[in-house]
């Protein structure tokens, strides 16, 4: 009992304090220092405002000269490397070496001659037929083979591209050939009425005659499918086949020293 007669007698002061405290007059706020207050608020929240549509307005036009600027150096680039490639200097197709012997040659029927290098090169740059006179004649395709035609030999066929295997048909006379590192993988086809050669990287020769072409090979092997025969024969280094053109059973041996010796200067 006296336990609980002692808090409700702890608890009024309280009482009486709290409705001391309500009272108490509460001054109002004056009119002026309320209008003072509204303006300061609204003149913080204008330049709030103010300050934001600054930042974007700054920020957004930047943004887009940035993209611009980038733009534009993008392009500069893009020309500086353009111009650079198109001034690069380009290995020739083709090129004539300077021991070429011949007076003149037939490019798809059209007379050049030899050492009017600037218009052979452009004319040999899309040539199918080629027929050497007066001489022989040394080439060299994108530094990748040397072909040697001897007087009187005639190609057609001729596909030298940039892609793709090389390609031509020795209609008559005498052809050699020497591929250089650069050849890589490209592969060679060559073509007589009497066989077809496959070339992955050798040093040979092709001579065409009436009886038939042969074929010797001084390093290397060439892979050489006689006409109407039903498979390919590697022909190596040091030997030869001679296909007939009455398709008599070919000769296979040793290669004729004679045809190979041209060989060993041809890259010389």
């Amino acid at each position: 009992m006296s336990g609980k007669h002692g808090s409700d007698r702890d608890a009024e002061p309280d009482v009486h304090l709290r409705s001391a405290l309500e009272r108490l007059e509460r001054p109002a706020a004056r009119p002026e220092f309320r209008a003072a207050l509204k303006e300061r608020f609204l003149a913080e929240a204008v330049a709030g405002g103010a300050s934001q549509a600054a930042i974007s307005a700054r920020s957004a036009p930047s943004s887009g000269r940035r993209l611009v600027l980038l733009g534009v150096a993008l392009v500069a680039a893009a020309g500086i490397v353009l111009t650079l490639f198109l001034k690069k200097e380009r290995a020739p197709v083709w090129r004539v070496h300077g021991e070429s012997s011949a007076t003149s040659v037939l490019v798809d029927g059209l007379a050049v001659r030899v050492d009017d290098t600037a218009l052979l090169v452009q004319a040999l740059g899309s040539a199918r037929e080629l027929e050497v006179r007066g001489g022989h004649l040394r080439l060299c395709v994108r530094d990748e083979v040397w072909i040697q035609l001897a007087d009187g030999t005639r190609l057609s066929q001729m596909r030298f591209a940039a892609a793709g295997p090389y390609q031509a048909k020795t209609d008559r006379g005498s052809l050699a050939v020497l591929t250089l590192p650069a050849f890589g993988g490209r592969g060679m086809r060559v073509i007589t009425e009497d066989f077809d050669l496959e070339v992955v990287g050798t040093t040979f020769a092709v001579d065409v005659y009436a009886s038939g072409s042969c074929l010797c090979t001084l390093e290397g092997s060439v892979e050489c499918r006689p006409a109407g025969a039903a498979a390919a024969k590697s022909v190596g280094s040091g030997q030869m086949c001679f296909a007939f053109r009455d398709r008599s059973t070919p000769l296979w041996g040793t290669a004729s020293e004679s045809h190979l010796e041209p060989l060993r200067s041809l890259g010389e």
